[in-house]
């Protein structure tokens, strides 16, 4: 059975050839499943879930009564990885402004460049995972681990849960995945005895032995709207659940007397709410989809600035823009004022360590410096924004804006406003004018603060925006998040990245995307298995003709041929389909550029 997050979403079947509007609907469509589940499937508000979502909040009380000795580290590859990051820097920041020790630990897969770029490969060594956390880990007593993995298939983490498991004395482990349990992957992998399926039933094993010890949180919310794109989808999920755990955890460290059920309910529909909010906004949405295709469509580029948490959202949501759809780094960027002392990730500018640094020069200073000379009419820019961000840095985002407007009339703002300071102030008014498209977001507060309003009784308007400002903060970012990410989706859709549903010009650049490539030449060329490895090898080779030693090579050589290449899947799905040579199938995407159109030609 094919596992659930590898799947076609029967609801985005024909999003190749939706209008802007259409798959902003279409999107819609396909996240409401994290609310209301997929095919009978626990969801996020089945009681199981819940219950284990209030465990995991309990367990994290537990380290943060002792933050000296104690860490919570979250763990994962690429997307998962990426929002390790930001829910630590979230709760990292909560816990300074409460005059505590920062306690909370990211890993990702490649360390802080895969915040940027694409660094998959590191996702199939299970030794560097384990040995990343022991560095991250030492000389703590406790350690609430979460390794986050949509597919249940990271190998990178399977160490991890791996070496948790071996010494439950000091790591509580938490696996969050979504897909069933049993579909986890029981592929072999290279230099290591075991597969994740086999790790997840010794987890699921010392769960029923060691129920506040061990825990795993997998609601299953459905294929993405994009073929295994789990940025989106998964993603999103993965923020939301971990920003409830950890907001209920700071809460009842303090207040023991709160029901757990209810607050956990009351969190989820808070997100309902915004989720609801955001797709009301369709029409704002499409505008900056038709901007962002027509640059991307004419050799332009589409440009993210903000500042602080938002800003980090859209750094991340342009970083996952190349391994997805094969893009170059230089078509979405993200930027953010205060450059890498805002953005805080650990290892801090790591332009100059790397040996092209431009993708990784993150900061407004480097954008006025490098690129706004070279800004051109095919190019757009989003300003994403809060009003308090608009208060702090108006001179500032005033002056680069008339800049801006100097070679680009696709200049656009998403702005939060805030419920409780008023709209139209002087300064807001002022900056806002000058933007060409503004979507200006306005949360749901009253709706949020009736639905919450049961965990915080004795606190209503200001009082209690100001108890959970921390909490409206990843409202917004969800919401951004849920924009940008159909912006960027919508764009590349409409550059012609997908067919049907399907990345169809995914890189090959680790275990899960070689086999995922496989996969999809086998469905559309109608082929078998072994046909379909054919092909996507000499595609890889650019040969018609295999050596024995390449048919034989290890998977990991095929990998790391592959991973700087340009349209080696679609190639290779025309090989099979037409059995032509690799030359042929490399002229005929030359020549129509659309890789959906070459498929269709080819039949």
């Amino acid at each position: 059975m094919q596992p659930v997050t590898e799947a076609s979403n029967d609801i985005t079947q024909n999003i190749d050839v939706a209008s802007p509007k259409e798959i902003v609907q279409l999107l819609c469509s396909c996240d409401v499943e994290i609310f209301d589940g997929w095919h009978g499937y626990p969801n996020i508000h089945s009681n199981e879930i819940i219950h284990t979502i209030g465990e995991i909040a309990t367990a994290g009380v537990e380290i943060l009564k002792d933050p000296s000795n104690n860490i919570i580290v979250l763990s994962g590859c690429g997307t998962s990885g990426r929002l390790a990051f930001i829910l630590c820097r979230s709760f990292n920041k909560l816990l300074r402004e409460q005059g505590m020790q920062e306690c909370y630990e990211y890993v990702i897969a490649g360390g802080d460049k895969a915040l940027f770029t694409s660094q998959e490969a590191p996702e199939d060594d299970p030794e560097a995972g384990i040995q990343a956390l022991k560095q991250v880990s030492q000389g703590k007593r406790k350690v609430l681990f979460i390794g986050i993995t949509c597919g249940l298939s990271a190998p990178f983490v399977a160490g991890q849960l791996d070496y948790c498991m071996d010494n439950l004395d000091k790591f509580t482990p938490v696996l969050l995945g979504f897909n069933p349990l049993n579909l986890a992957r029981d592929l072999p992998i290279e230099n290591w005895n075991k597969t994740f399926l086999q790790v997840t039933k010794r987890l699921e094993d010392l769960c029923q032995k060691h129920s506040d010890k061990c825990f795993i949180l997998n609601p299953i919310v459905g294929p993405e709207a994009i073929r295994g794109s789990s940025r989106m989808k998964g993603g999103s999920v993965t923020k939301i659940l971990l920003e409830t755990i950890f907001t209920i955890s700071h809460h009842i460290r303090d207040d023991k007397n709160q029901s757990l059920h209810i607050m956990v309910q009351s969190l989820l529909s808070a997100y309902r709410h915004v989720y609801e909010m955001t797709y009301s906004y369709m029409d704002d949405i499409a505008v900056m989809i038709q901007w962002a295709a027509e640059s991307l469509n004419n050799n332009g580029h589409v440009y993210y600035i903000g500042v602080d948490s938002l800003a980090t959202i859209g750094i991340i949501d342009a970083s996952e823009c190349p391994p997805t759809y094969s893009s170059s780094l230089e078509d979405i960027r993200g930027f953010i004022y205060g450059g890498y002392t805002t953005y805080k990730n650990k290892e801090g500018d790591i332009s100059h360590h790397v040996s092209n640094g431009e993708p990784f020069n993150i900061s407004i200073n480097n954008f006025q410096e490098n690129l706004i000379d070279q800004l051109a009419c095919n190019d757009t820019v989003l300003f994403l924004l809060t009003y308090q961000d608009v208060c702090n840095e108006n001179d500032s985002v005033t002056q680069l804006t008339k800049s801006i407007l100097q070679y680009t009339k696709h200049i656009g703002a998403i702005y939060f406003t805030e419920p409780h300071n008023p709209s139209g102030n002087t300064d807001e008014s002022t900056v806002l004018s000058y933007f060409k498209h503004v979507a200006m977001v306005t949360l749901p507060w009253h709706r949020i603060q009736e639905t919450i309003s049961p965990v915080f009784p004795t606190l209503s308007g200001t009082k209690l925006y100001e108890e959970l400002r921390h909490f409206v903060g990843f409202l917004c970012e969800i919401s951004l998040k849920w924009i940008l990410n159909a912006i960027s989706t919508g764009s590349h859709i409409m550059k012609g990245k997908i067919y049907k549903n399907l990345m169809i010009d995914v890189k090959v650049s680790n275990n899960k995307l070689y086999h995922r490539a496989i996969s999809i030449i086998q469905k559309f060329a109608g082929c078998s298995l072994e046909e379909a490895r054919c092909a996507l090898i000499k595609s890889i080779y650019k040969t018609d003709t295999l050596t024995a030693e390449q048919g034989s090579a290890a998977i990991s050589k095929h990998i790391d041929m592959a991973t700087t290449m340009n349209k080696v899947v679609p190639a290779a799905l025309l090989i099979a389909v037409r059995q032509c040579s690799v030359h042929e199938a490399i002229q005929i995407l030359n020549d129509v550029k659309v890789v959906s159109k070459a498929i269709l030609m080819s039949k």
